[in-house]
């Protein structure tokens, strides 16, 4: 039904009976209510009252005609009244209310055709046609990649105070370009918001990204590099940098907590945990020299780990430079990283109001050293800043403020390749980067910094403001 206000037309009362203004306007209140109460009786009325009106007879003459109401009631007039609802026990009622909530499936098809065409001058643009790329060819032809994917969403209530959803999306390819293409894909992320109070809100996030590459490089480029420098050690079609098993993921974790219990101060706090990774197998060159030292690889048995048909390579491929290559070995990046944040908000009253709080991010991560001299810098770091904000409001468009900021960022201690040598053979000695033997400086022989200066800073931060309005 719909609320209307209706003000009904009517005789006017008049005091006939010598009583005082009170009692006067309560018995008119009465008499009006057996003249006319019936009357109104299907339009379900609430009648509205002063606190001349709240006393037990007339709410009784109300509730006679099948009425209600709403009467003032002052703590001086109701002192009996007053103390019973400071000693009374509140009732906690809840209802709840559960949703089928929404839930949805999705396939995905998609067809990549990539190009790799070679200039020429009758052609410029290259145009290969439909023709795939031929095998011992990188250039003429196409790439073909074929992808498949389900995406599974879902958005459900469990109770009226609490939201949750969520996707998952699996996809498949079945070529890759590129070696850091992923040809799997996982993507998983839930979201969920509760309000267990009007004045209390919690919430949480998950999000989780995987993509692998498992295969080996571009099949026809290797081909065509192994037809052209095929030697008695490396036999043509031999795989050149392969299987790369490219893994990366990035996963990260939040939670989050504002509380307001009144307008004089509330209360936040967040928290995420991100990690990043990637990684890859590769062959390196070190660089290493007699008398610069270069980061070495080892097997599991403890012989040099040298990438197959090196030698192959550094004689024909480096134009007689005799290089040769590490690996294969796990290239790899990791960060971990820790982010907290909390405040206080206080308004004491409504000139003061002020804002203290503390923020860090913290990164432990670590990576792999292919350069005898590379440390982790901004991989092994902190970053904090705890602040003060302060207003004063001495009236109506003229205010003072104040803040306070810090501001300090360090990075961690020692770091670099464990392993490192002078040569690049299978014979060449690998000591630890830390000996002493070692011509040159290496990560664990430098400054945490490396070989510049250290990236430790802080800084205090005051500003004092007014704003006047005029």
């Amino acid at each position: 039904h719909s609320a209307q206000r209706l003000t009904p037309h009517c005789d006017p009362s008049y005091t006939q009976d010598g009583a005082e203004k009170q009692d006067c306007e309560r018995n008119a209140a009465k008499r009006w209510l057996i003249a006319h109460g019936k009357r109104v009786q299907n339009l379900r009325p609430i009648y509205l009252g002063d606190a001349l009106f709240s006393c037990q007879p007339l709410a009784e003459a109300v509730r006679a005609t099948g009425a209600d109401f709403l009467f003032v009631c002052k703590q001086d007039n109701h002192k009996t009244l007053y103390e019973f609802l400071s000693g009374a026990e509140l009732e906690w009622r809840e209802e709840i209310e559960r949703k089928p909530g929404r839930r949805s499936l999705t396939y995905r098809y998609r067809t990549h055709v990539i190009a790799e065409n070679e200039y020429s001058t009758g052609d410029p643009g290259g145009n290969p046609g439909n023709v795939p790329l031929a095998v011992a060819a990188d250039q003429n032809g196409t790439v073909t990649i074929n992808e498949n994917a389900g995406i599974f969403n879902a958005a459900l209530r469990p109770t009226k105070n609490w939201d949750i959803n969520g996707t998952a999306e699996i996809a498949y390819n079945d070529n890759a370009f590129t070696p850091l293409t992923p040809r799997q894909l996982q993507h998983y992320r839930i979201h969920t918001l509760y309000r267990p109070k009007p004045w209390a809100t919690i919430s949480a996030a998950y999000n989780d990204l995987e993509r692998h590459n498992n295969t080996n490089n571009n099949q026809a480029a290797v081909a065509l590099f192994n037809s052209q420098y095929t030697t008695t050690a490396t036999p043509a079609g031999a795989p050149y940098d392969g299987p790369l098993d490219h893994v990366d993921h990035t996963r990260i974790i939040s939670l989050g907590a504002a509380l307001t219990p009144n307008e004089h101060y509330g209360f936040d706090f967040n928290y995420s945990y991100s990690d990043v990774y990637t990684s890859t197998n590769i062959c390196y060159l070190s660089g290493a020299t007699a008398t610069l030292p270069g980061a070495a690889s080892q097997t599991s048995s403890g012989g040099n780990n040298l990438c197959p048909f090196q030698y192959a390579r550094g004689g024909s491929f480096f134009a007689g430079s005799g290089l040769s290559e590490w690996g294969p070995v796990k290239d790899f990046m990791d960060a971990p990283t820790q982010y907290a944040s909390m405040a206080l908000s206080l308004t004491p009253n409504k000139a003061i109001h002020a804002d203290l709080g503390y923020r860090i991010s913290a990164v432990s991560g670590n990576q792999f050293f292919n350069d005898a001299r590379e440390v982790n810098g901004s991989l092994q770091s902190a970053y904090q800043s705890p602040f003060v904000n302060l207003a004063w409001t001495v009236k109506p468009g003229w205010i003072w403020r104040a803040e306070y900021n810090y501001y300090g960022y360090g990075e961690g201690g020692p770091s670099g390749a464990p392993l490192c040598s002078t040569a690049t053979s299978a014979t060449a000695p690998v000591v630890s980067c830390s000996s002493s033997t070692l011509p040159g400086p290496t990560g664990l022989t430098e400054p945490s910094s490396g070989l510049t200066g250290p990236r430790n800073f802080h800084a205090n931060n005051v500003t004092l403001g007014m704003h006047y309005e005029f």
